[in-house]
């Protein structure tokens, strides 16, 4: 039997390298959105495995680019 993991908010902050900001996982769970959390009191934790779980089921992958005349995606204007 493995030993189930958890982040706090702090350190999902950091998982996510800042672009998931504390105020933003905050607003989540006052919402009932963003990834499964545990509340033990004013502790707040986030199991790694249901991050991972959250992060599966909202990645966007681009198959297909559609590029200009520029060749970068972009119509050129000179």
């Amino acid at each position: 039997m493995s030993k189930r993991e958890f982040l706090t908010t702090d350190e999902v902050v950091t998982r996510y390298r800042g672009l998931i900001s504390y105020g933003t996982l905050c607003n989540w769970r006052s919402l009932d959105q963003g990834p499964a959390y545990l509340k033990a009191g004013k502790i707040v934790l986030y199991p790694t495995d249901s991050l991972k779980e959250w992060e599966d089921k909202n990645m966007k992958i681009k198959t297909k680019t559609k590029a200009g005349k520029d060749g970068r995606g972009m119509e050129s204007n000179t």
